[in-house]
């Protein structure tokens, strides 16, 4: 096994054991927090959590400059000075906009919840958009080991926190704020003491750092829009509810929409390590480790919806009060399917091949689509099931779309495994809402099945490949 291999496999591997605690963590937040806290008060976590989400937006692009520069560089090629000035730069500006959004939370806020998760938003967009820099060096640098060491630390000081709540019970949500604070600067201190030499060295001038951080911004705002029009796609629904129906309405739909995304956070540390390792791949070989992760994807993913029923008992049982909840996630399941291959596959490759601005138009575009869809189903058709489909629909063409443009990148045709995909789930979604669970499980297991079946060609080509 060669350097480099062996190097992929062992971040491969402390890729995967920080998303098994995320993962872990995920389930003690969607089973027992909810058990804990009313719905008033988890709908105000889930505000807080929904609201941190955007702070990436605070950097303006530096850090994905760095990201798409510097990456497959060696780390002990880099600059320290001047990628050193450079987080200092931004660590002052991010001050600055801290204390305007504290200042706006005291003057504007009656709510007190509001008004606290106002400031806690403040604290946490200085913390975790340095944790975010230090994290986006060592993943352009092969070094992701080092930002999955961060990741474990966080996740597993903050399941450490929710365990020691479980047990003392608070009924407020601004506990749970405050800690995963603290556990975001647990893991920056990890980060800071990790990469000390960028935060140590010597500054460079003023004018070179400003040069420097203006120039990564021009390459880095594409993808910084980009990702955060990708949070948006599902955010928006998430803002219209709030807006039209109030904050117990947004904490079960924003419930059911993190119940159907949260696993996605691990297919999105995947694509994080593949990132560094394509970038020093040839052309071909790149297209072929896309058509097989593609048909590899297709299999796993649409296999995922049968989870669904499963999950809707335990949770049903287990948290009686989300019952409405349950019945949206059936709806969002399908996002497991194409939001997947987006954050995993298409995503990736965009970013390989330097083609951040159409991923950031099809991006716009799909918020547009889900952002109109759900203004119209909220104040015209007064449905939020409306402002659910509307935001499948908009994954769906930005999956369909993206494929679309890497096939004529890579000079390869575009799969029909895309319609089957679509065909999958649209039999999904029909069968859950006119069937009770186990009819509708049947339903979708044998036709899963029949999909296997006309595929086997291509199972046992890749079984060989990978596995023989």
């Amino acid at each position: 096994m060669s350097r480099e291999l062996r190097q992929f496999v062992r971040n491969l591997s402390y890729a995967f054991l920080a998303q098994v605690i995320s993962l872990f963590l995920s389930i003690l937040m969607y089973l027992i927090v909810p058990k804990i806290l009313g719905v008033e008060q988890f709908a105000y976590w889930q505000l807080f959590i929904f609201y941190v989400s955007y702070t990436g937006l605070f950097h303006f692009g530096i850090m994905d400059g760095v990201y798409l520069r510097y990456g497959g560089e060696r780390y002990d090629n880099l600059n320290r000075s001047l990628i050193g000035s450079q987080i200092w730069l931004m660590i002052g500006w991010l001050v600055i906009i801290s204390v305007v959004i504290i200042l706006y939370a005291f003057f504007n806020m009656d709510v007190p919840q509001r008004k606290f998760v106002w400031i806690g938003l403040a604290i946490y967009t200085v913390l975790h958009n340095i944790v975010l820099f230090f994290g986006f060096i060592f993943q352009a640098t092969n070094r992701t080991k080092w930002h999955s060491i961060s990741i474990m630390i966080e996740k597993t000081a903050f399941i450490f926190a929710v365990v020691l709540m479980f047990l003392w019970r608070p009924d407020r949500f601004e506990y749970y704020v405050v800690f995963y604070i603290i556990a975001k600067v647990l893991s920056l201190l990890y980060c800071a003491s990790t990469g000390r030499e960028f935060l140590l060295s010597k500054w460079v001038s003023l004018r070179e750092t400003l040069a420097a951080g203006w120039r990564n911004i021009r390459i880095g705002f594409n993808l910084t829009l980009a990702n955060l029009a990708s949070t948006f796609i599902l955010g928006s629904g998430r803002f219209v509810v709030d807006n039209a129906w109030g904050i117990n309405s947004f904490g079960k739909f924003s419930f059911a929409v993190s119940l159907a995304t949260f696993f996605l956070n691990f297919i999105n540390q995947i694509s994080i390590v593949l990132f560094p390792a394509l970038r020093r791949l040839k052309e071909e070989e790149q297209t072929e480790i896309f058509i097989k992760v593609r048909k590899i994807l297709t299999f796993v993913l649409c296999g995922m919806l049968l989870f669904y029923m499963p999950v809707k008992s335990v949770l049903l049982w287990w948290l009686p009060a989300y019952e409405e909840s349950v019945r949206y996630l059936g709806i969002l399941f399908p996002l497991c399917i194409f939001d997947g291959k987006m954050q995993m596959l298409y995503s990736t490759y965009l970013k390989v091949l330097r083609q951040e601005r159409y991923l950031m138009k099809i991006n716009l575009l799909a918020v547009g689509i889900s952002m109109l869809g759900g203004i119209v189903s909220a104040y015209v058709f007064y449905s939020v099931y409306g402002i659910l489909f509307s935001l499948v629909i908009a994954v769906i063409i930005r999956s369909v779309l993206a494929e679309q443009y890497l096939t004529v990148i890579l000079h390869i045709t575009f799969p029909y495994e895309s319609y089957a995909e679509i065909v999958l789930s649209a039999f999904f979604v029909v069968s859950i809402m006119c069937l009770h669970t186990l009819p509708a499980f049947l339903c979708y297991a044998a036709l899963y099945v029949v999909y296997l079946v006309v595929k086997r060609r291509d199972i046992y080509s890749l079984k060989r490949t990978y596995f023989l």
